[in-house]
């Protein structure tokens, strides 16, 4: 199906759930790989998240993205490499951040979104959906997201790695 996408330009993104070793193949044909800390530790031991974020780069992706919960994410795509900050936010349960993100981020691509403008939506998304118990239960509104945003814009600017 990633091939057929590919061939298609239709863009892909996942979320890897087993060792690199089980998915390379798939992984060069996804053009958004959005990956945890976890993978990236587990895939290249001792090494910082932004040699994951770059070698996914390097393995055809678009947008090679690591999620790193409190510490925000980095990012890799044609404009380099870059870390955003997380988002200040009272957490009372993480579940389903990772998943919020993922949303948001695919959210943002459809709507042809500056990378910049996608990844700061998605950690949005995932920061506020960590206000409640439960995976689905604080997910927000977009007009929530926008308000967020707003009152964060200084943490919409990544930084250069």
């Amino acid at each position: 199906a990633a091939r057929w996408a590919r061939e298609a330009g239709v863009w892909t993104v996942l979320d890897p759930a087993r060792k690199f070793d089980t998915l390379k193949s798939l992984l060069e044909l996804i053009d958004v790989p959005i990956v945890p800390a976890r993978f990236a530790a587990e895939w290249m031991p001792g090494r910082p998240p932004e040699a994951a974020a770059e070698r996914l780069f390097e393995l055809g992706a678009r947008i090679a993205v690591v999620t790193r919960g409190e510490r925000g994410c980095v990012a890799r795509w044609e404009k380099g490499l870059f870390a955003f900050p997380a988002f200040p936010i009272e957490v009372v349960d993480t579940t389903g951040a990772g998943d919020a993100f993922h949303g948001g981020f695919i959210y943002g691509l459809l709507q042809g979104w500056e990378v910049e403008e996608i990844v700061s939506f998605a950690s949005a998304v995932g920061t506020l959906n960590c206000r409640s118990l439960g995976g689905r239960t604080a997910l927000p509104s977009r007009a929530e997201v926008d308000d967020f945003i707003d009152q964060h814009r200084e943490l919409c600017v990544p930084t250069p790695i």
